[in-house]
């Protein structure tokens, strides 16, 4: 019986060994010696200082681990738990554990079981009353629901955590910074609202000096100087971003020093095009990338390079830059892959050899206690381990077949999607250095016509060049949601044309829905040209300008009506028939294949039925 049962364990061992070698092969030395020095400290704390030393050392391996792409080991650092059965029962202790599932979940991608598991972290904090946790509980669930784009979301619980914050009396400054960062953040991307923007940083600025937190003063600085870009006050941003480089130089954070001088850089690039300041600083940040051996791409400087010989028409040092922005490109795509294999290999690997194990030792006892059982069986049940062993090969053979060419095809698909993206983003570019060329005209013309005819080219161009702008950043080539789009367009136009600053009341009544390329683009091309021409000529007497954007869809089939409309006087057709704003306006309604009225009687009013596939 022990000859059989040691050539069950070694055909076993043969199948396991198998699968545990590319975790044995991959592993490091740092890493070894953090989780080995973690074990051996959990030993010695005393019963109240446990918690929270376990939770730092546990979480600075997983940072460790995150920041060098290793997802897949953080997961089996968090599946060994913690070797001792007096912190596991402890329900504070269970609940950052769950919170720390949730974080390699997030790692991993899944981000639906990332969120239940930190709403169970936050159930179990709320149970025990222990508001210092569930506020912080609140941060990360804010957090993640920003990274989901659930914005809405993400200002609820960041809300509700500032809120338990003050009601509680709470005193962690630390965790405060860092819903000021939050909140500062989602507004950043959501609301658009730079005031609460600002507002939150600056909050988050003052606790970061406050507490000498050297890395939050230059993340606060850093966000502070992006806003004030978006707001065109580049001295003010560049100011910003001086403070957070030299933060983080007397941190050593090298990575931000580089991302800061890229910000800075895109700074002067924003302010002019020409400037010598950008052109020095993106040099200077390729030369400390190379200096530092920094695992950072540089594709956006040598983008910028680039695009500036070619204006320069010096055509050789324009290809020069375009073959290293290139290799970047691929440089980051393939680091990026091979990170993504190691991660799918460790995660796999690990998991069927834990299951194996354990399935081999449950076998194995239930043989022993059948063998004290019935003595003349055993020699049979040996043959049938055997047989069973040697099919579970066999199918977890097949199941290594089937696995690689499951990965082969996510990788085809991920590649087709990655080609997909990057011919938006090229899409995009080459509309706006169309737009870039415009402008660069109009700043020599003295032609008013001429200047006329380029804006509005110019506007159109930009209109186009959003939907493609919108594709690529939302990582989804599938359609455009039209509502954020129509808001955004309606905003570009509001600068590009409201020359007079006269205030107009926009009201945007329009579902959330989502539409195709080629219905985005018309739909857009009809809103530009209806609303630059109401800002331009409709509002000349009119003391509370208003426009309507309306986009509703038939709940009981497939039909849409869309709808412009001004409080203008309205001007007579027959005298703006060969207005080429109005010809856009047919052939774009045409397009959409829809019935459309145009009534300019008594103000301005655009209308179109139509249906979508």
């Amino acid at each position: 019986m022990n000859f059989l049962r040691c050539i069950v364990m070694c055909l076993l061992a043969v199948l396991i060994s198998g699968q545990a070698a590319a975790i044995d092969d991959d592993k490091d030395a740092y890493f070894d010696s953090l989780y080995n020095r973690y074990k051996e400290e959990v030993v010695n704390y005393e019963r109240d200082d446990k918690i929270d030393k376990v939770v730092l050392e546990l979480n600075r391996v997983i940072t460790y681990l995150e920041s060098n792409g290793r997802s897949a080991r953080a997961i089996q650092v968090i599946s060994r738990k913690v070797d001792n059965q007096d912190l596991l029962d402890n329900p504070l202790f269970k609940g950052e554990y769950i919170q720390m599932e949730a974080r390699v979940k997030r790692l991993n991608g899944d981000a639906t079981a990332a969120l239940e598991k930190y709403i169970e972290a936050k159930e179990l904090f709320e149970k025990e009353k222990d508001w210092s946790r569930l506020s912080h509980c609140l941060v990360l669930i804010g957090e993640h629901c920003r990274a989901s784009s659930l914005h809405d979301k993400a200002l609820e619980y960041l809300n509700e955590a500032e809120a338990l914050y003050f009601d509680k009396g709470l005193t962690d400054t630390m965790n405060l910074l860092h819903i000021y960062n939050r909140l500062a953040a989602v507004h950043n991307e959501y609301s658009g609202d730079t005031s609460l923007t600002l507002g939150f940083t600056r909050k988050a600025l003052d606790l970061a000096i406050k507490t000498g937190n050297k890395n939050a003063q230059a993340i606060s600085y850093n966000e502070m100087g992006f806003t004030y870009k978006n707001l065109m006050l580049f001295k003010k941003a560049n100011a910003c971003y001086r403070k957070a480089e030299a933060l983080w130089r007397s941190v050593g954070a090298k990575i931000s020093i580089a991302n800061v001088m890229n910000n800075r850089a895109m700074s002067y690039q924003s302010e002019n095009f020409y400037s010598d300041s950008a052109l020095t600083l993106y040099h200077q940040l390729i030369d400390y990338v190379a200096k530092e051996e920094l695992v950072y791409s540089l594709a956006r400087p040598y983008q910028y390079l680039f695009e500036l010989a070619l204006l320069q028409k010096d055509t050789g040092r324009a290809f020069g830059h375009f073959v290293k922005y290139n290799d970047e490109v691929y440089k980051e795509r393939d680091r990026q892959h091979t990170l993504s294999m190691r991660n799918l290999s460790e995660k796999y690997e690990s998991e069927k050899a834990k299951n194996e194990l354990i399935k081999v030792n449950k076998d194995l006892d239930q043989a022993k206690e059948k063998v004290k059982e019935e003595e003349q069986a055993n020699q049979r049940k040996a043959i049938y381990i055997i047989v069973l062993a040697v099919l579970v090969i066999a199918v977890l053979l097949l199941m290594l077949f089937l696995r690689r060419s499951n990965i082969k095809l996510n990788n085809r698909n991920k590649e087709k999607d990655a080609l997909i993206q990057e011919i938006h983003h090229r899409v995009k570019n080459n509309l706006q250095f169309i737009s870039s060329i415009m402008n660069m005209q109009m700043n020599v013309s003295e032609n008013d016509r001429e200047l006329d005819s380029l804006s509005d080219a110019s506007r159109r161009i930009k209109a186009m060049a959003l939907v493609h702008e919108m594709l690529y950043n939302q990582g989804n080539t599938e359609g455009i949601q039209i509502k954020r789009y129509l808001e955004e367009l309606t905003s570009t136009l509001r600068e590009l044309v409201d020359v007079d600053d006269k205030p107009i009341d926009f009201t945007m009544d329009v579902d959330d829905l989502q539409f195709d390329v080629s219905t985005s683009i018309a739909l857009g091309m009809i809103s530009s040209e209806f609303i630059a021409n109401s800002i331009k000529h409709a509002f000349n007497d009119i003391d509370k300008p208003k426009i309507l954007v309306s986009l509703k869809k038939d709940v009981k089939g497939n039909n849409h009506l869309f709808m412009l409309e001004d409080n203008g006087p309205g001007f007579e057709q027959a005298e703006s028939s060969s207005s080429l704003g109005l010809r856009l306006i047919d052939i774009f309604s045409r397009q959409l294949k829809g019935d459309y009225e145009l009534n300019t009687k008594s103000g301005c009013k655009f209308e179109i039925n139509f249906k979508v596939k």
